[in-house]
């Protein structure tokens, strides 16, 4: 490049850094050699993965009842996630109730250390599967443990089953 004038390479160095404007082709022959020559390095040393790694919940398949208008654990606690570190997280969660035809809501939410879930952590449903997603602050807490929780809108029995819950660090403190 010592030949090249400095307008051209102020041209070329503006041109390198909007890599959006590179050439179809070009993104793709990128794409296809990375995917047939993959790199010799170990996941652990890419910045920044281990704040995508998921924490999932042992799913409880079993069909319990609730009865309770306030929330509370069934026979079965959980599903639960324990020991997170402080950060914000996406947690997702969910369960399936049968249908029975009444319009007595099944209620699951979310208890950050044993907290009662909030408005913004908690789903329901009359029948089938339902789940819910939330970003949730924990920077303040250590160690941090979430527990589903269950209630219904009637007071009177509603079946649970399938319930399952995942956490995912997507920024650290």
């Amino acid at each position: 490049m010592a030949d090249l004038s400095d307008e051209r390479r102020q041209q070329i160095k503006d041109y390198l850094s909007h890599p959006i404007l590179f050439p179809a082709d070009f993104k793709n022959y990128v794409a296809d050699y990375v995917t047939t020559n993959i790199p010799k390095i170990s996941v652990q040393q890419i910045l920044g993965f281990e704040l995508w790694q998921i924490k999932s919940a042992a799913e409880i398949l079993t069909q319990e009842s609730v009865a309770s208008t306030a929330y509370v654990n069934m026979a079965t606690v959980g599903p639960e996630i324990t020991n997170l570190s402080p950060g914000f997280y996406i947690v997702i969660w969910g369960c399936n109730t049968p249908y029975t035809g009444n319009t007595n809501d099944g209620y699951m939410g979310i208890s950050i250390n044993g907290d009662t879930p909030t408005t913004s952590r908690e789903a329901f449903s009359t029948g089938g599967a339902f789940g819910s997603a939330a970003l949730l602050d924990l920077t303040n807490t250590s160690p941090i443990t979430l527990t589903a929780k269950y209630k219904t809108a009637l007071g009177s029995a509603r079946n649970l089953r399938h319930r399952w819950m995942h956490a995912m660090k997507v920024v650290t403190t």
